[in-house]
């Protein structure tokens, strides 16, 4: 979600946009880059409901307009009263009502421009959530109403920084053709009750199909989640280092920490030996890097005959 910056082959500078535009023949391409590096990029993924062709909306631009900003506010404020009303009664308990009038003061407070801030009064309500609890209608409720939240937001990279939340906080998003919930972390249908690596290995128990078996093995043995965006990411090949593309945070894929320079490609600061990616260690390297392995063992074979 943040822009890709368009660096100097030779010496890694930034260039600006003025400047790589000159040497770009084709102007598709520099509609293609201005399209995808939107200050405010949206994500879509296929929704996999049955039957449906549309995408399902991973974030939603801000709301820049006074009054779709006001009309926002007042949907976000009715979501709120509902996810705190009992679900029987429909009444607020003593707690709740005290948690609404503060929400509503601190929201009229964002709307007008005042010293609380959109990240601020996000955390809030994720506090609020877990303290009154939350089943599945409220979880839904929750999730429609941090979006809306989200749109208030008129900074770019707070703007990012929220819906990089969001993905890993309230996973679950409606398509708006067939309002079937996806996750936006595997790309699964919604699994409200289980995180996405309980729900591949309950499948591993009612699947009988052979072929899905083993691609639901394959799927567990090299899948994991980014520790920032939640997002589940696959490989089985390559160095230790993951560039995750929503959310551009690089961590190590042996620690799932993040990528710095104390970290080697193939050698990992927190493994028990610090050795070479045991997956690794029979695997062709990719073209471009060097065979570490091969260069050694014929260095040992050249120390040996010549008695050095």
């Amino acid at each position: 979600m943040r822009p890709q910056q368009i660096k100097c082959p030779v010496c890694s500078d930034p260039l600006t946009r003025q400047e790589w535009v000159r040497f770009v023949d084709d102007p598709r391409i520099i509609n293609k880059f201005d399209q995808m590096n939107r200050p405010f990029r949206v994500r879509e993924v296929p929704c996999v409901g049955v039957g449906c062709n549309k995408n399902v909306c991973l974030v939603t631009p801000p709301a820049m307009a006074t009054l779709d900003r006001e009309l926002k506010a007042n949907e976000i404020t009715s979501l709120y009263k509902s996810i705190l009303a009992d679900d029987s009664t429909g009444n607020l308990s003593v707690t709740a009502q005290s948690l609404y009038t503060r929400f509503e003061v601190d929201l009229q407070n964002v709307v007008a421009g005042g010293s609380l801030n959109i990240q601020d009064l996000y955390t809030r309500i994720c506090k609020d959530l877990d303290v009154i609890g939350q089943n599945r209608r409220k979880k839904i409720l929750a999730t429609q109403l941090t979006r809306n939240l989200i749109t208030l937001e008129t900074s770019a990279e707070a703007w990012r920084s929220l819906n990089i939340l969001q993905l890993s906080r309230f996973p679950f998003v409606k398509c708006s053709n067939c309002s079937y919930e996806t996750c936006t972390a595997c790309g699964d249908g919604s699994h409200h009750d289980q995180s996405c690596s309980e729900l591949l290995q309950s499948r591993l128990i009612t699947e009988t199909n052979p072929d899905a078996l083993a691609t639901l093995k394959w799927k567990i043995e090299n899948s994991k989640n980014c520790p920032r965006c939640a997002i589940a990411i696959t490989r089985e090949e390559g160095c230790f280092r993951v560039d995750c593309i929503y959310c551009g945070f690089k961590w190590c894929w042996h620690c799932s920490r993040e990528f710095d320079e104390k970290h080697g490609f193939y050698a990992c600061q927190n493994s028990a030996s610090g050795s070479i990616n045991s997956n690794s260690k029979n695997d062709v390297p990719e073209l471009g890097v060097p065979n570490v392995l091969a260069i050694q063992m014929k260095m040992s074979s050249q120390i040996a005959k010549f008695g050095m």
